[in-house]
């Protein structure tokens, strides 16, 4: 048996005792004494349980962590930058990511995250991208969260959701209960397009003729958002609208914008940046909209 026992030894692993994760080598430690001088069912059994919960403790960790933000998080803020009123509309709105799964691990610390929100907030988004699995317990602290927030008046937006969690979410009556199916987005991006539009964060309504020029699309081929929607222009049947480059040459031109810009010229995608736009809504009327878009992949 100690012959044995030496050639089952993880000799490499033991070599490296010192750098490996401490929690991983005092459990490995234990395990080990425990089967030499007391009983292998009793420690193998014991070294999964505080492997589980360290796993589980992990986890919940990781859904907490917002240290590392990712290439999304970054054109999403970089989008926010070129609303007409960027810092008003980061005062008001608060984004959420979360990342990893949401199970009974997932701690009050969230709660406090919640909590701690500034009251000049009016709309709480969740980037629910990041989430591949809801259980009963994490859904509570998620459901919590929400009441919460409904009780301060504060709109919540849910974006990504995977089919399974979303299906969970309306079997528990969260959805339309507490979030409306208008406040359910298939990206973040387009969430927050939707939100800088007139009205949308107040509730307010823009008048039903008034014709709005969003600040930025992002055109990156994935259906969202690839196209530049003017709000209420089919309206304005012979509009006339330039586009110009940085170097004030034409790469768009439309009577009547029957196909809005893709961000595409010649058959070739259009870097990213600012492009000026011309805009007469009325070939009778001289008067003419003049603009900005940013072009954003």
């Amino acid at each position: 048996m100690i012959s044995i026992g030496y050639e089952l030894l993880d000799k490499v692993t033991l070599k490296k005792l010192i750098i490996i994760p401490r929690v991983d080598a005092i459990v490995m430690v234990a395990v080990m004494g425990l089967t030499a001088f007391y009983d292998l069912l009793f420690s193998v059994s014991l070294g999964l349980i505080i492997s589980a919960i360290y796993f589980m403790k992990k986890m919940a960790d990781q859904v907490e962590d917002d240290s590392n933000e990712s290439k999304l998080e970054f054109m999403i803020y970089e989008l926010i930058d070129t609303f007409e009123d960027a810092e008003n509309f980061k005062n008001k709105v608060f984004i959420k990511t979360i990342k990893g799964p949401l199970f009974f691990g997932f701690s009050t610390r969230f709660l406090k995250t919640i909590h701690a929100i500034s009251p000049k907030v009016e709309v709480v988004v969740f980037n629910m991208s990041l989430v591949p699995y809801m259980d009963y317990s994490g859904i509570r602290t998620f459901k919590d969260a929400i009441l919460y927030l409904n009780s301060k008046n504060i709109k919540i937006c849910l974006c990504e959701l995977n089919k399974k969690n979303y299906s969970l979410l309306r079997e528990l009556d969260i959805i339309p209960n507490q979030v409306q199916e208008k406040f359910i987005f298939d990206s973040i991006e387009s969430c927050v397009m939707w939100l800088d539009e007139p009205g949308n964060i107040d509730g307010s309504m823009q008048g039903d003729s008034k014709v709005y020029f969003p600040s930025a699309f992002t055109p990156n081929d994935d259906g969202i958002r690839d196209v530049w929607d003017i709000i209420n222009i089919e309206k304005y049947e012979n509009c006339h609208i330039q586009i110009m480059a940085p170097d004030s040459s034409i790469v768009f031109e439309s009577h009547g914008y029957k196909q809005p810009w893709d961000g595409i010229f010649n058959n070739n995608w259009l870097p990213k940046g600012v492009y000026k736009y011309v805009c007469q809504l009325d070939p009778n009327d001289p008067e003419k909209i003049n603009g900005t878009v940013n072009l954003i992949r």
